[in-house]
């Protein structure tokens, strides 16, 4: 009996002893509410934004964080750009409001959040400049002969047509004795003149939602101040005369991009892997749309083709060097005209289908000269 009152005694003295420690106060910081504390946007949108921004807070210095942005600097000035959207956690403040403004012209911002119980994060804030697949300058490419069995014909400019079965792909220059000009020029000379000519696309306006750019393009015609003229002065009927074989103006088959200033829109519809380039001449007429192929580095010796036959044939497939672009323009036809199978302009210039430019993209910005270029006539 003895033994249990001793122990009684000494539990109820443990039990006191930890009673009066838990009542002694404790020698820390109480926590904040974390809610309360919370101060990193949940969105900013500026003026001419690509995407949303990246807004990461820094691990390692809870009152930093970076925020990056992808615009199209061209068309904002980086000195004043307009806020569109900034979303706060609830009770938080920012020193920045929609309407306001970003100074970019140092290629950052900076800008504060507090807390609703007044913590503070500087956040800094960097662009990154969006970059259109289809801005930039182009010139032109050089395939070799497809028909020429003599190692020439070598152009940038190709041609499938014919009917009948004797559908046929050749670039212009493997028939460039075809192409004479009536003040004497040589065919060969004639389609040489574009060589140097330069395309110029620049981006002008991007629809954020819709994803529709648009913009101007400059087709100069380069140092010799000359574009190939595609008349076709070849015999259109050996048997008859001269006076019944007149010249054929065909630049609206094979000049793909018109001379001067056009303007062009990508949409985010594609044809297969391809892009679909619409066109408007600078009174905004409408042109027939245009494919263009994306660059490509071949992963193995063979490089990119592309097939242009219809189901079912097997010839006329156009070889494309890597990281090259193609322009395609489809022709609806009808393909009815009977030609024999002797005469070139079966495929030139009767039942023409498609007709092709071969491009090497050689910078992804305009060219310098590119805004003083635009309404020139050429």
């Amino acid at each position: 009996m003895k033994k249990l009152i001793r122990f009684c005694l000494s539990a109820g003295v443990v039990f006191a002893l930890f009673a009066c420690q838990a009542e002694e106060e404790r020698n820390t910081v109480p926590l904040p509410d974390p809610w309360l504390k919370a101060r990193t946007p949940a969105s900013l949108r500026v003026q001419t934004q690509i995407g949303p921004a990246t807004i990461v807070d820094n691990w390692r210095d809870d009152e930093l964080g970076t925020i990056t942005v992808t615009i199209i600097s061209p068309m904002v000035n980086l000195a004043a750009v307009e806020i569109i959207q900034l979303l706060l956690p609830e009770g938080a403040t920012a020193d920045i409001s929609e309407g306001g403004t970003l100074d970019f012209s140092t290629g950052y911002a900076q800008f504060t959040v507090t807390s609703e119980n007044g913590f503070i994060r500087t956040y800094t804030v960097r662009f990154v400049d969006f970059q259109d697949e289809i801005a930039g300058v182009y010139t032109a490419e050089r395939l070799p002969g497809i028909v020429s069995t003599s190692g020439g014909g070598q152009d940038f400019r190709a041609v499938y047509g014919g009917t009948g079965g004797n559908e046929i792909q050749s670039t212009l220059a493997d028939k460039d004795w075809q192409w004479n000009l009536l003040d004497g020029t040589s065919g060969e000379d004639n389609l040489e003149r574009e060589y140097d000519n330069i395309l110029s696309f620049k981006l002008e306006f991007l629809d954020t939602e819709t994803g529709v750019s648009a913009g101007t393009v400059v087709h100069h015609p380069g140092a010799d101040g000359f574009y190939t003229e595609y008349w076709w002065s070849g015999a259109m009927n050996p048997a008859s005369t001269a006076a019944d074989n007149p010249v054929r103006n065909l630049n609206n088959f094979f000049r793909l991009i018109p001379r001067g200033t056009s303007w062009w829109e990508k949409r985010p519809e594609k044809l297969g892997d391809d892009d679909i380039l619409r066109l408007y001449l600078f009174d905004y007429t409408t042109r027939a749309p245009l494919q263009v192929t994306k660059p490509t580095q071949s992963t193995n010796t063979s490089p990119q083709v592309l097939d242009v036959l219809p189901p079912g044939l097997v010839r006329g497939r156009l070889t494309v060097p890597d990281m090259a672009t193609g322009l395609r323009r489809n022709w609806p036809g009808p393909y009815t005209q009977t030609v024999t199978s002797t005469e070139d302009h079966r495929w030139m210039v009767y039942n023409v289908r498609e007709t092709f430019m071969v491009l090497r993209k050689t910078s992804t910005e305009p060219h310098p000269d590119h805004a003083s270029w635009v309404g020139v006539n050429f």
